[in-house]
Formats: C-alpha cells, structure tokens, sequence
C-alpha cells in the first residue's frame, strides 16, 4: 500500500460577515479537541502572537512572495485557455508551501525556498510569515473590510507527527494537526474537511473535495480557507448600474450590468495599459483593474510579472485620489478551479511529487509521503457595494488636467493589494462575463494607424483639418511610427476628452520624435 500525501488548496472571497476563528491556542494538551468535537494534535508552545522578524527577512519575505504570486499566476494562465475567467489566491498558496517546507528536507526544502523566492533559511521563514499574516490582520482591524485566512492539517490518526514540525505550527501558524481515520472510514474524513472549509468560506465553497477524491491510502491532506468581504470606500450608486455590451476575445458579446461613478480613483495609464483602484473602506488595501490595449490581453499577461505589479502599485500610490476619474466596471461573480500542481512543476517543484523522491519527513518521520495535488477552488464577486470573494521599462503616466475614464468593457486581469505590506492576496482575470454570448449589434471595423490619430487629434483639438485631408498628409509615413503615434493618440484623447489642445500629445505623453512632430508638420 502507497501512502500518499494529498494536499488541497480552497481560497475564498466572499460578501458576507465572516465567520469566527475557532482555533485552539497555547494549549498544554496534546491532543486537544478541535472544532466539531475533532481530536487536534498540537505542541504545547504557546502561538507568538508578536512576532517579529528581522527588517532584512521581513523585506526578502515579501518581495518574494509578490515575486511568487505572479509567477504562480503566469504559469496557471499560460496552462488555461484563454477565453477562460481565471481567479487564484497565491498569498493562501504560498503559506500552505511555506507550511510544507518545515517538514521538508533536502531537495523538496530546497525547491520550495527557490519557488517562494526568499531566500530565508529555514527558521526563519515561520517568523517572518507569522508577523505578514499579523500585520494583515492589523491592516483591516477596526474597519468594515474582513479578511482572514485559515490552515488546517488532517493527518491519519495513525501516523506519527515530527515533534518540530507540531512547534513550528503551533507557534507561527496558530494550528496543530486534525486527526481523522483515513483507513476506516474515507469518506467520513473527507466531509469533516469539507464541512470546515465550507464554514470558513460562509459557504462559498461547500464542496473542496469531491467523493473518491480521498481513499483509505491517503496519510495527509493540507488545507487554506481565505476568506475577505470588502466594502468599497465609494460605493457605485445602484440606480446608476445600466445594462450594456462586454466584448469577448472571440468577437462576441455580452449583455452585463455596467456600474459607474465618476471619483477620485487612484489611476496610472500607460501606453500599454490602464490601471485604477478601487479602495476598501478605511483600509489601505483595494482592488486594482488593469485593462490592456484592444487585442492585446495575451501579451499583457505573459509580461504581468511582479516588476509590472510595483510599477503599478507605485503610480497608484503617487496618484492617490487627486484627480476626478470616471470609472464603469461589470458586475461580476464567477469561480474558478485549478489544479496548480504542473504549475509548481513549472517553477521548479518537482521532488514534493515524487513518490520517489519527496523528502517530508519532518511532517512524517517514518517518510514515503509525497504529495498527490494541489488544487484550489476559488469565487469571487464584485457589485455596487464592494468585492466578496473566498478562496519594459519607461515610466508610468499619471493622467492630469481632463477627467479620464476607464471603461472595462472587455478582458481585464485584476488583483486584490495590500499596501501595508505589499501582499497580492489574489490575482486573475475576467474574459467572460455570465450571459449569453452573441454577436455585436454592429461588428466593429479596426481603423487604421492614420484614421485613429487623425479622428483622435480632430476630437480633442478642434482643428478645421478633415479626417480625410489628414490621412491624405500621414500616407507616405513609416508604418512603424504611424503605430506607436496611434497608441499616444488613443491614450491622449482619453486625457484631452475634446477640451485640449495639441500640446496634449507633447512631453509626458507622447514621445517628440513620433507624435510630436505632427502637429507642426501637418498642421492638425
């Protein structure tokens, strides 16, 4: 008989009250019991509820994590199909693994410290994951915004349990392990884990694993509940929400709700991309949508790496809610699962999957335990009130002068920041809305390079210059720069809003050796 250990992953964001944390805490019972009359094997060392990590750990820690999450993220998308919803929590991710490789060794620890990218040694890491999950704690403490995340180990009742690895929970990850009789009775197992994630999730996900999925040969199942419920800190008016077209990547349509309001969002536009936030309530945390040029999805999400997300967050953090925008976002619920296991592979997590060559013995001291998957079941929601959910190299221009606007009314990528400490606590993308898809009332034709930055300088200057006398002068041009003064065209007219002037194509805008130069050349 193989032992396995099996390993699932549920992250949830949700829009209702959370639920309490029932957790047993600085016990001096070994086995004490649990939530639902569970026995709980736990240390008798008391949680650290203050922790404190070196600046050097707290700094490694967090920026490889950012560094994780979307190389996480990367690596799920470039596996899914791309017409797909994607949502994935990698914060709830990263602690599992963080979990894991303190009963790791070897090769399987050494994968997991380069995959999570801190470089911490291995006493370390718990300390500084411990005070990350505190301050995030601390960031939403006193306000409306409820987040919070869950671990929980349910272990054969049995096999043994290294004593240093029960320290190590119990006193940076507040938990000990569940005990529950895989051999005898699978199936009894499977729905006290489901009926705990379930609980955590406000019953977002009731379901995390499906029946068969746990077999009397299972030794260990690892499991994360996340959940947030998070009021906006300006709310949509719902009488404004309006009904209207979401472009799909295939060229299709769907009829969504439309919600808008025109505030003093955090934005930052790029040639490439545009990027607003809305903020929590009283909280410095928010939900950032990026919405990429037309057609062009599929490259900002291979590029969407943790240097873009800084870039980003920094422009968001520069521009904070001085300047009028006007935002129209979907209303949308959708959920998502994964298995994340070729990913990890990707990443370079090989040995947690052999059987053959899986080093956990510090979970497991009589070894042979490798992990089988690790999957996560994922929902989230955003409406007027706020966002329920469960489970290159330039510079950033920041808008100014004219009322931009941000319409996501086709694919976005999206995630969920906390600037207190610089955690991406969940990522992913909408590409298709519920709905029925079908085709657009009238099937858009692309303008060229020239009709877009003749129909773009006519709207926002004013000049007596025709469209057609002004793609007549840009004819002869070199395609190359025709391109590239069309996407500073596109993205000065949604500063200019028909009440500028040319000058609003020069300097941060536009580069002077392409667009620039137009205006006096042409006369437009």
């Amino acid at each position: 008989m193989r032992c396995t250990l099996r390993t699932r992953s549920a992250l949830a964001l949700a829009g209702a009250a959370m639920l309490p944390h029932c957790v047993t805490s600085g016990t001096e019972t070994d086995n004490p019991i649990g939530p639902d009359g569970i026995e709980l094997r736990r240390s008798a060392l008391a949680y650290q509820a203050e922790a404190v990590a070196p600046a050097a750990d707290r700094a490694a820690l967090r920026a490889g994590l950012r560094g994780f999450s979307l190389d996480l993220y990367r690596a799920v998308a470039a596996d899914a199909a791309g017409e797909d919803n994607l949502f994935l929590g990698p914060y709830g991710v990263a602690t599992v693994l963080a979990m894991t490789a303190a009963g790791a060794r070897g090769a399987t620890e050494a994968e997991l410290t380069a995959a999570l990218r801190h470089g911490l040694a291995p006493d370390a890491l718990p300390v500084a994951m411990n005070e990350l999950a505190q301050d995030l704690r601390a960031g939403v403490a006193g306000t409306e915004v409820r987040f919070d995340a869950w671990q929980s180990l349910w272990l054969a009742a049995d096999r043994p349990t290294g004593t240093p690895f029960l320290d190590v929970l119990s006193q940076h990850y507040d938990t000990g392990i569940y005990l529950v009789d895989f051999a005898n009775d699978a199936d009894l197992a499977r729905s006290r884990i489901n009926e705990w994630i379930d609980q955590q999730t406000a019953g977002l996900i009731p379901e995390l694993f499906a029946p068969g999925e746990l077999d009397p040969t299972t030794a260990l199942v690892l499991t994360s509940a996340a959940y947030l419920s998070a009021p906006w800190q300006d709310r949509f008016e719902p009488e404004s929400t309006w009904t209207g077209e979401f472009a799909l990547l295939d060229g299709g349509v769907v009829e969504v709700p439309f919600m808008s309001r025109t505030f003093e969002y955090p934005h930052v536009f790029d040639v490439d991309w545009r990027a607003l936030e809305l903020p929590f309530r009283d909280a410095d945390m928010g939900m950032v949508f990026v919405l990429p040029n037309e057609g062009e999805l599929e490259a900002l999400e291979a590029g969407f790496d943790a240097a873009l997300v800084e870039r980003i967050v920094a422009g968001l953090e520069v521009d904070r809610g001085e300047q009028l925008v006007r935002a129209v976002v979907p209303r949308f619920e959708f959920s998502s699962a994964r298995e994340l296991r070729p990913a990890l592979e990707s990443l370079g997590v090989t040995t947690l999957f052999d059987p053959l060559a899986a080093e956990l013995t510090g979970i497991d001291p009589e070894g042979g335990t490798y992990v089988d998957d690790l999957v996560q079941r994922s929902t989230i929601g955003v409406d007027e009130y706020g966002t329920t959910a469960a489970a290159a190299t330039g510079e950033v221009m920041i808008p100014s002068a004219i009322t931009p606007q941000l319409w996501l009314d086709r694919p976005f990528l999206f995630f969920i920041y906390d600037h207190g400490t610089g955690t991406v606590l969940f990522v992913g993308r909408l590409a298709r809305p519920d709905g029925e898809a079908r085709a657009p009332a009238e099937p858009p034709v692309a303008p060229t390079d020239a009709e877009i930055i003749c129909e773009g300088l006519a709207e926002c200057t004013g000049r007596a210059t025709t469209v057609a006398e002004c793609v007549s002068a840009l004819a002869d041009d070199d395609p190359a720069v025709l391109e590239q003064c069309a996407d500073c065209v596109k993205l000065g007219v949604d500063q200019c809003g028909g009440m500028g002037t040319c000058e609003n194509f020069i300097g941060d805008v536009c580069d002077p050796a392409t667009c620039a130069d137009y205006c006096p050349a042409h006369a437009f």
